[in-house]
């Protein structure tokens, strides 16, 4: 209850558009195929062709896009993630202070 925002994370966010109705703004966290395929593969240990089949069961990287409000490309390092997350929580906070559902908190 003290929180300017709230993040509802949502894999498949638009495979289930009822969430939509429920947010202000979907951010979309974007990689590219080839490091989207890297991520599970150290992740889980699955092969190229399960996780190909997987992914085409989902909502392309096209699409997840236009869907967007905002987007984090996350290709870069850690420190580079970092400060793009605290420049959208800057514009978060201040999204949330100009909402419809409160004022920022001090």
């Amino acid at each position: 209850p003290d929180a300017a925002y709230g993040i509802i994370d949502v894999p498949l966010l638009i495979e289930n558009p009822d969430f939509l109705a429920v947010v202000d703004r979907v951010l979309v966290i974007d990689v590219s195929e080839a490091t989207q395929i890297l991520r599970v593969q150290q992740r889980s240990g699955l092969d190229t062709e399960e996780i190909k089949r997987i992914m085409h069961t989902q909502a392309n990287r096209k699409t997840r896009l236009l869907y967007a409000d905002d987007v984090l490309e996350n290709e870069g390092t850690l420190s580079e993630l970092t400060k793009k997350i605290q420049g959208l929580h800057r514009f978060y906070l201040g999204y949330a202070g100009n909402s419809k559902f409160g004022t920022l908190l001090p």
